[in-house]
Formats: structure tokens, C-alpha cells, sequence
């Protein structure tokens, strides 16, 4: 009984020291035909406060990350920095949809417009924005940062090392060995995946696929 009350009373301190106070406000802002809808932090205090905009990984994304940011957020807040984040397009209040044909190239634009968007508000020091940043917005934190001189730091979070086919070939082929494809066989498709990925036209695309 006593080491369920110790539990629990730690639980309750530990609990309490996420939670920072902080000013809340939805901000609206356009990134072509997508209209997002995210929300602003601000720690107590005077600003002007740097800020730390969250980007999202890959597929269908919230601006809580569904209570996965929360804690990160109190984190950064209880630090003295404002923090942003938005539902994606087509999730939670946003509208619009993500083109998967010009995926990185739509997701830069929509953080550069929010990086724009925050720019405006007076209490945001404009000179230090940061992105904070999980698995595929390791493709996208980069473009942005090299789209202009907003961006003061990143913060990556499991984020890839390499191109997103040569993840995708290695996905494919750990799942077929998995499976019981024996590990030569394996890599050999591997490879000829990562080949036809980086063809450069379509009669060197046919004679690789050939190999298969």
C-alpha cells in the first residue's frame, strides 16, 4: 500500500512538472489551395520569444501529433520559446490535401508560409526561429533552411540518412526476408530497385525491370 501511494505521488509530481502555464491562439494561414489551422504557444514572460515550429512526419498528422508534441512543447515553453504547430492538410481543421507527386515541394512551401506567418506577430523575436522535426521532415527541415536566412536551428528527430527510395527498397526487401525470402535473393531485388528508381529514361528503366 505504501509503495502504491509513493507511485503514485510521484506520478502526480512528475505530471505536474509537464505541465507549463502558457497563452494559447489559433492562427489561420494559406499555403496555396490549403488552408491551415495550427496553434501558437507563448511561455509566460515578456517577449519578444524565439519559436520552434513543428513539422510533421509522414501521413495523416494533427497539431498535438494526436498528444505526442504536448510534452515536448511544455519542455520547450518551460525554456522560454513560443512553439507553433498545425494540423496537415486534409486533418483536424485544415483543409486541402497533400500531393503526393510533389510531396517535399508542397511541404516546404507550407512551412515557409508559416514561417512567414509568425514572423508577423510581435511577440515573436523573427531572428530566432528554430524547426523541431520527426522522420520525413528530415527532407523537408533542409529545403526550408536553405530557402532563406529565417531559420536559426533544427532540431531532427529520427529523421532519415538516406534518398527515400533506398528506405523504401530496404523496407520492402527486410519485409520479404522476413517473410522467407532467402538474404541473397534479397539483396539482389534490393538493388534492382534502387536501379530503377535512379533511371534516367525509360528503355534503361525497362531493361532493369527486365532483371526481375
Amino acid at each position: 500500500m505504501k509503495t502504491t501511494a509513493l507511485f503514485a505521488a510521484l506520478l502526480l509530481i512528475c505530471c505536474t512538472g509537464w505541465t507549463q502555464k502558457h497563452y494559447t491562439e489559433e492562427i489561420v494561414f494559406h499555403s496555396g489551395d490549403c488552408r491551415i489551422v495550427g496553434d501558437l504557444k507563448l511561455p509566460e514572460g515578456d517577449g519578444p520569444f524565439p519559436v520552434i515550429l513543428f513539422v510533421h512526419g509522414d501521413g495523416p498528422n494533427n497539431r498535438t501529433s494526436y498528444v505526442t508534441y504536448p510534452p515536448i512543447m511544455d519542455r520547450m515553453l518551460g525554456a522560454g520559446y513560443a512553439t507553433f504547430a498545425w494540423d496537415k492538410p486534409g486533418t483536424g481543421e485544415s483543409t486541402g490535401k497533400i500531393n503526393r507527386r510533389r510531396l517535399q515541394e508542397q511541404r516546404t512551401q507550407i512551412v515557409l508560409d508559416a514561417i512567414a506567418e509568425i514572423k508577423k506577430r510581435p511577440e515573436i523575436n523573427p531572428r530566432r526561429i528554430g524547426l523541431w522535426g520527426i522522420s520525413q521532415a528530415g527532407y523537408i527541415m533542409p529545403r526550408v533552411a536553405t530557402r532563406g536566412d529565417d531559420v536559426a536551428f533544427m532540431i531532427a528527430v529520427s529523421c532519415p540518412g538516406e534518398p527515400g527510395f533506398e528506405q523504401g527498397a530496404y523496407l520492402f526487401t527486410a519485409q520479404a526476408v522476413h517473410e522467407g525470402l532467402a538474404r541473397k535473393d534479397a539483396a539482389r531485388v534490393e538493388h534492382i530497385i534502387g536501379a530503377l528508381e535512379k533511371a534516367a529514361t525509360y528503355e534503361e528503366y525497362a531493361r532493369i525491370k527486365g532483371q526481375l
